[in-house]
């Protein structure tokens, strides 16, 4: 039980009455029965909090939570008490949350339970500690306090932001050019197996009618066909210090990582087996998965992917894709190119090229681009400007021999990626390329 800063002034007050009695002998006599009232008062209101029953809180936090991504955590307060009791929760989240609506002050009628919804918003992955409730409740007259810790403490993993995955899918798959710049493309090539017979439809094309049923039936029958289905992909991120700025307020390995969840969504989606790689000093695997139920297992995987302070060697990367992926598969591998990355890299896309479709999206540098735009005011701006252009004439360059080996070469930025790299994939299912 501890005072209140109400019980604090009182006492303050009575200190310079005693103060002014001093002074002035005709109010003297005043003073130590203020003092007196004031004990009395103090001891019942310290009475009545002292039987007054701790109230319940409980927290209601979600099994996993997206990064960047706020999060509605509900707080259920009950009191069991026979008159309103004025309670203060507060949330004990970590350092690094960013929150709205703590703490909850609010008066709880007797035998009543009352909800409270806060905003929680993680920016890093990884896991969080989440310590006990603090509840505080104070006396008829608010001259104490009492706290107490309430529900029990908790760690939580926060992933990367999953949330927009179903989304995204959905738009990818549809037959239609989207908002978001997924669009539904004329199919080429053959990348397509029988799937059954329906009744002609118009605007099927006459390749498609199955003439030995339209016989039978004496009316038009199409065959219908779907996309190739138990394909491999392999997908590769860079673990190494490559993907380290930040961009959008997070940093790019995190934006690879959305844009990788999207396109192992829509891989399992398609039917196909999805592995993961991440390359660098420690190599993860996660080895082929098919049906759309593994999306779990790979997200629980993928949150413990972080990056380290070398440099990943492509010539080791490569051998590594090559001993995991033995059939042919399409290979994505996500990284930051440099100027000095092509002459290590040609070598070992042209070792995978041999079995495998290569992709290799490389993200653009943000700093690059804004040094671009920006006009330069004095001579280190026109120092940064040329090193600017320097930096892209090189990266272009690398970039042209990459796409010279035959490889697919993405140059995008960070947020672009996930729709780039689901269009890709679409247009590759759709020519037969696999």
């Amino acid at each position: 039980m501890r005072p209140s800063p109400r019980l604090v002034a009182a006492f303050l007050l009575w200190g310079a009455l005693g103060v002014l009695a001093a002074i002035i002998p005709a109010i003297a006599w005043l003073w130590p029965w203020l003092g007196a009232a004031f004990a009395v008062v103090g001891v019942i209101d310290a009475v009545f909090l002292a039987r007054t029953a701790a109230p319940e809180a409980t927290r209601i936090l979600p099994q996993r939570l997206s990064q960047s991504t706020p999060h509605d955590i509900r707080l259920t307060l009950r009191h069991s008490g026979s008159r309103p009791l004025r309670v203060t929760v507060l949330d004990r989240v970590p350092a690094e949350a960013e929150t709205i609506g703590l703490p909850w002050v609010a008066k709880v009628p007797p035998e009543q339970k009352l909800t409270l919804d806060y905003s929680l918003t993680l920016h890093p992955r990884g896991m969080y500690h989440f310590g006990a409730l603090q509840v505080r409740w104070e006396s008829p007259w608010s001259l104490w306090h009492r706290y107490a810790d309430a529900d029990s403490p908790r760690s939580v993993q926060v992933y990367p932001n999953y949330q927009p995955i179903v989304r995204h899918a959905l738009l990818a798959l549809a037959h239609q050019e989207t908002a978001d710049g997924l669009q539904q493309r004329q199919r080429k090539g053959a990348s397509r197996s029988f799937h059954q017979l329906r009744d002609y439809q118009e605007g099927d094309s006459l390749a498609s009618v199955d003439w030995c049923a339209t016989s039978r039936r004496l009316s038009l029958i199409s065959r219908e066909y779907r996309e190739e289905r138990n394909q491999h992909v392999l997908l590769a991120i860079d673990c190494g210090r490559r993907l380290r700025a930040v961009e959008d307020g997070l940093p790019q390995f995190d934006h690879a990582l959305n844009a990788l969840l999207l396109l192992a969504y829509l891989a399992l989606k398609q039917g196909d087996h999805v592995s993961i790689l991440g390359l660098g000093a420690e190599v993860q695997y996660f080895p082929p998965r098919r049906g759309i139920g593994s999306i779990t297992a790979l997200l629980e995987h993928i949150a413990n992917y972080h990056t380290s302070d070398h440099s990943t060697d492509f010539s080791a990367a490569a051998a590594q894709l090559q001993a995991r992926q033995k059939q042919r598969a399409l290979l994505v591998i996500i990284t930051n190119l440099r100027s000095e990355d092509s002459e290590p890299l040609i070598p070992a896309l042209q070792v995978l090229r041999r079995r495998h479709l290569t992709v290799v999206a490389s993200l653009q540098d943000n700093a690059i681009a804004t040094a671009l735009k920006t006009e330069p005011q004095d001579y280190d701006g026109a120092l940064a400007t040329a090193t600017a252009h320097f930096q892209q004439q090189e990266r272009n360059l690398a970039l042209a021999n990459l796409r010279a080996t035959g490889t697919d070469v993405l140059d995008t930025t960070a947020k672009q990626l996930p729709i780039a790299l689901a269009q890709h994939y679409l247009d590759i299912k759709r020519r037969g390329r696999l």
